[in-house]
């Protein structure tokens, strides 16, 4: 199912019917949620920095098939850390650094 452009509701707009609250209300939000399949986000998603330090949001986004994280104020590359890697093989291994496949 895909995200369907909400409708803008006016003055003087008749009333609201079971089809419209449906479509607008119930399906983009099952939509948002990711219950019929995962959500294609146009754009970028920003992440809050939770810890009051001058760091800033980041921002995620995916350009040319890569995808980079960015401070959402100054566009700077940001640092990913990890408390603890998978260990093992197969799909639960991570490799680091700049890889070619």
């Amino acid at each position: 199912m895909a995200f369907t452009e909400p409708k803008t509701w006016t003055l003087g707009t008749p009333a609201v019917n079971a089809s419209d609250l449906n479509t607008h209300l119930r399906d983009n939000l099952r939509y948002l949620k990711g219950l019929d399949g995962v959500p294609l986000i146009e754009n970028a998603i920003e992440l809050k920095d939770k810890d009051g330090t001058p760091v800033g949001n980041v921002r995620i986004k995916v350009i040319d098939e890569k995808v980079q994280l960015r401070n959402a104020d100054d566009d700077a590359d940001v640092k990913i850390a990890f408390n603890s890697l998978p260990t093992g093989t197969g799909s639960t291994e991570v490799a680091i650094g700049n890889h070619t496949h």
